[in-house]
């Protein structure tokens, strides 16, 4: 069937509908490029506010510890003293 369709088809034309095809085709896969290289980019962008906010919160959790420890220190040593008040008083 294809060999009787290009028997009766003149070759320029033929030739014009691969050659369109072909630019189409070219043309669609620099567009999917495009797109892929636009998605890298945002992953790359993603990635990198990921860390950054990874280092914040990390920096942040380490800042807290050390006031949590103080605190808790303060709180131990007023305990104590209290314990002691009350043993005083007991006794």
């Amino acid at each position: 069937m294809i060999d009787s369709l290009l028997h009766y088809t003149p070759h320029g034309i033929v030739a014009a509908l691969l050659g369109a095809l072909g630019w189409f085709g070219k043309r669609a896969a620099s567009g999917f490029a495009a797109d892929i290289k636009d998605a890298k980019q945002r992953l790359v962008t993603i990635e990198e506010t990921t860390r950054v906010q990874a280092e914040n919160h990390l920096a942040t959790i380490q800042a807290n510890t050390s006031k949590t420890v103080e605190v808790l220190e303060d709180m131990r040593k007023d305990q104590a003293e209290l314990l002691g008040y009350i043993r005083g008083k007991n006794s």
